[in-house]
C-alpha cells in the first residue's frame, strides 16, 4: 500500500463513474440515474500519523490517513456525470463537512458551473453550522444523513461520540428549516444499553422528526 502514498487523491480516474453511467444508459433504468461518489480517500498505512485536526479516523480497518479531494476534482466528476445523464449523487464520505472551507468551495464551484444536480451527504451534527447548511442547500444538497446513534447522553458517552442529544435536536431543526431532508442513523445493542435506553432512543428519534431513520444493531470492528 505504501506505493500509493505519493498519489494525490485528485489523480485517481473517474473510471468507476463512467462505467456506472454506461450501464445506466444502456439498461434505461426507470429511476433517476445517480452516482455514489467519494470526495476523499483513505489509505491504510500505520506508519503515517493521524493529522485530521477535527476528528480522528473512527474506522481503523479503512486506514488512518485522511486525504481530501480538491473541490475542482469533485465537481469535475459531477460535471462528467451530468453530461452522461446523471444528476443525483450520494457523497459517501463518512464526514463530508469535516473541513468547512472545502465544503464552501465545492458549493461555490457547483454554482459557478450552474450544474443541475441534487445530492446527499453523510456527516456529524458537530461539524455543521447554519451558514454551511444554507450554502449546501443553495448548491443543490437535498439530504443530509446524520449519525446520532443513541437518544441518551449516557450511551453517547459510552460510544465516545462527542455529541449530545440536545445538539442533535438543534442541528436537525435548522437543517429542516433550510429545506434539506434529514436521515438519522441510530444503533441499538450498545455496551451497557438497557431496554429503557432503547425505548428512550426511539422516543428521541421520533422527536427529532427525521424524514428517514436508519436503525442497525451495533457491530464492533477490530480496533474500535
Amino acid at each position: 500500500m505504501n506505493r500509493f502514498m505519493n498519489i494525490l487523491p485528485d489523480d485517481f480516474s473517474f473510471t468507476t463513474t463512467i462505467t456506472l453511467a454506461m450501464l445506466t444508459n444502456n439498461y434505461r433504468v426507470k429511476f433517476t440515474p445517480h452516482s455514489v461518489q467519494p470526495a476523499k480517500r483513505k489509505l491504510k498505512n500505520p506508519s503515517v500519523p493521524r493529522h485530521d485536526e477535527l476528528h480522528p479516523d473512527d474506522r481503523p480497518h479503512l486506514g488512518n490517513k485522511f486525504r481530501a479531494r480538491g473541490a475542482e476534482s469533485v465537481v469535475d466528476e459531477m460535471e462528467q456525470c451530468v453530461k452522461m445523464g446523471i444528476h443525483e449523487f450520494l457523497m459517501y464520505d463518512d464526514t463530508f463537512t469535516v473541513r468547512k472551507q472545502r465544503v464552501i468551495e465545492i458549493c461555490r464551484e457547483i454554482l459557478r458551473r450552474r450544474l443541475d444536480v441534487g445530492w446527499d451527504i453523510r456527516t456529524r451534527v458537530d461539524t455543521v453550522t447554519p451558514d454551511m447548511i444554507k450554502a449546501l442547500r443553495k448548491a443543490g444538497c437535498r439530504g443530509i444523513h446524520y449519525g446520532v446513534e443513541s437518544g441518551t447522553d449516557k450511551i453517547l458517552k459510552v460510544l465516545n461520540k462527542g455529541i449530545t442529544v440536545e445538539q442533535a435536536g438543534e442541528v436537525f431543526q435548522f437543517t429542516r428549516k433550510a429545506g434539506i431532508m434529514v436521515l438519522a442513523y441510530f444503533m441499538i445493542g450498545c455496551p451497557t444499553e438497557t431496554r429503557q435506553d432503547i425505548e428512550k432512543s426511539l422516543r428521541v428519534m421520533n422527536s427529532l422528526k427525521p424524514d428517514y431513520a436508519h436503525i442497525t444493531i451495533l457491530t464492533p470492528f477490530p480496533g474500535t
